[in-house]
């Protein structure tokens, strides 16, 4: 893969990545108020509790898969195969020791590349739009 589809790759699953978070960030319980504003981000410690069902520190690819099930059937909607794969390549991307779990320390980095990416992005897109 040449280096453009690398980046290209590399900013899909950021783009998933913030999909999936900002999904989560919207997601409140039912007949309760949400701790945070709807469109603001969940903080990551927030996400890794409500992912880790067991409550064992870890978040396994199952807990992960099972709370974007339970996400979708919550807004009366069943995942696609799309949707689930998506899912399985957020986990994936997040796994930074390809342990098949995630820590809490993995989410927080994920959300800090994240945030680089769009930042780079960002700027990248500010230099195309000034003229030459």
């Amino acid at each position: 893969m040449d280096k453009m589809g690398k980046v290209t790759m590399a900013l899909g699953v950021a783009a998933a990545m913030v999909l999936g978070i900002n999904a989560f960030a919207e997601e409140g319980q039912a007949g309760a108020k949400p701790e945070h504003k709807r469109g603001e981000r969940m903080n990551p410690e927030e996400m890794f509790k409500k992912w880790d069902a067991d409550s064992d520190g870890k978040v396994t690819k199952a807990e992960y898969l099972a709370a974007s099930e339970a996400r979708a059937k919550k807004a009366g909607k069943e995942l696609t195969a799309d949707q689930k794969a998506s899912s399985e390549k957020r986990f994936t991307a997040m796994d930074g020791d390809s342990d098949g779990s995630l820590t809490l320390e993995e989410v927080k980095a994920a959300g800090e590349k994240m945030k680089a990416e769009h930042a780079k992005r960002a700027e990248g897109e500010k230099k195309q739009e000034k003229p030459q």
